[in-house]
């Protein structure tokens, strides 16, 4: 009886020690989707949204991410229709997860981009 309880108190472990280990490469995932966003929304905001709005880039690869599997990144930015200026920028990070299924990271901000206001003269890879 003892050797039982101990076979399905192991089972248990094990199988709560495997979804540990699942939940912690999704949250490494997601923590490396994260930095690659804020990368991509600060080149945006140091460029200045209505200069990517109109000459792009629109799309791009990431350095590979763990395991060397690849990662891009595509952004869509429109202007606020109720404020001059105001710019609306979603950027949406995509990469193949651990377990091989496609997943993505979407993040939304507000950006306000008076013309004259960036003086960047740098180009997109060059940031």
């Amino acid at each position: 009886m003892a050797g039982t309880v101990l076979a399905l108190f192991g089972g248990a472990v094990a199988i709560a020690a495997t979804q540990a280990g699942v939940a912690n490469r999704r949250g490494i995932e997601r923590r490396l989707a994260a930095e690659r966003l804020d990368a991509v929304l600060t080149k945006i905001d140091v460029l200045g949204p209505a200069r990517v709005g109109a000459q792009g880039p629109f799309s791009g690869e990431l350095e590979p991410g763990p395991r060397g599997r690849p990662w891009s990144w595509s952004v869509a930015i429109a202007l606020e229709g109720t404020w001059a200026d105001l710019y609306t920028v979603q950027v949406t990070i995509h990469w193949t997860s651990s377990a091989g299924g496609a997943r993505a990271l979407v993040g939304r901000t507000r950006l306000f981009d008076p013309a004259g206001s960036r003086t960047v003269r740098a180009g997109w890879d060059e940031l």
